[in-house]
């Protein structure tokens, strides 16, 4: 069964009692409603691989690549 423990209110929440590898719709659609509501969540000791993980935050939305270095200032787009 899903915890939901908020840490700050109304900001940020742990989340227990999951496997974010292995959820059914029920359990995110308690994690989404958390994530709405709080904005920020840690869901604590999960053993999951990058496609696990790029598979359970899809379910959020569109994933976007993000850089991981800074672009010098003349190649930055405007």
């Amino acid at each position: 069964m899903i915890e939901v423990k908020p840490i700050q209110s109304g900001f940020v929440a742990d989340i227990d009692g999951v496997d974010v590898s292995h959820l059914t719709e029920d359990e995110f659609e308690q994690i989404y409603a958390a994530w709405l509501h709080y904005g920020v969540l840690r869901i604590r000791e999960q053993r999951i691989d990058q496609t696990q993980l790029q598979s359970f935050s899809a379910r959020f939305g569109p994933l976007e690549e993000a850089p991981l270095v800074a672009y010098p200032r003349r190649t930055k787009r405007k």
